[in-house]
């Protein structure tokens, strides 16, 4: 029997897949790479969810990267609100290899005013103290914000 290598399992996986088994199951090891501290640990957690041997850190990078795919519908609203007047900003529970990846490929800082990371404010969501974050930035008193 041939041996099956890493990349060939690795093409044979759906990005939902993906998604669904890194961000359906959360554990310690996700969580703390959402507030900056990425663990050798998930890694491994998650090549063994996935069946696949495992994952240097470069691939894995490479293949969770993958679970992204563009919402169209929502792109089209946001640039509608910034049309409009709109101040837009962008809370989200992120780690360092997406920021980087969804920084680089959707172009965020063009759609929104400010951008609020977990990875960078090393707070997640529903934590108030983010949402009072993007409020200072955005200089908007609650009662104003959406």
């Amino acid at each position: 029997m041939k041996k099956t290598t890493l990349e060939n399992k690795i093409i044979g996986i759906k990005p939902e897949r993906i998604y669904d088994v890194l961000n359906g199951r959360r554990n310690k090891y996700a969580l703390a790479s959402e507030l900056g501290k990425p663990s050798k640990k998930y890694w491994k957690i998650a090549a063994k969810t996935l069946r696949v041997k495992e994952i240097p850190y470069k691939k894995f990078d490479e293949l969770w990267t993958t679970i992204f795919w563009p919402n169209k519908k929502t792109f089209s609203l946001l640039k509608k609100l910034r049309k409009r007047g709109y101040k837009l900003a962008c809370i989200s529970n992120i780690n360092f290899s997406h920021k980087r990846y969804l920084l680089k490929k959707y172009k965020f800082r063009k759609i929104f005013d400010i951008l609020i990371l977990s990875c960078d404010v090393k707070t997640r969501k529903p934590n108030p103290k983010i949402y009072r974050l993007a409020l200072k930035r955005l200089n908007v008193k609650p009662e104003e914000a959406v």
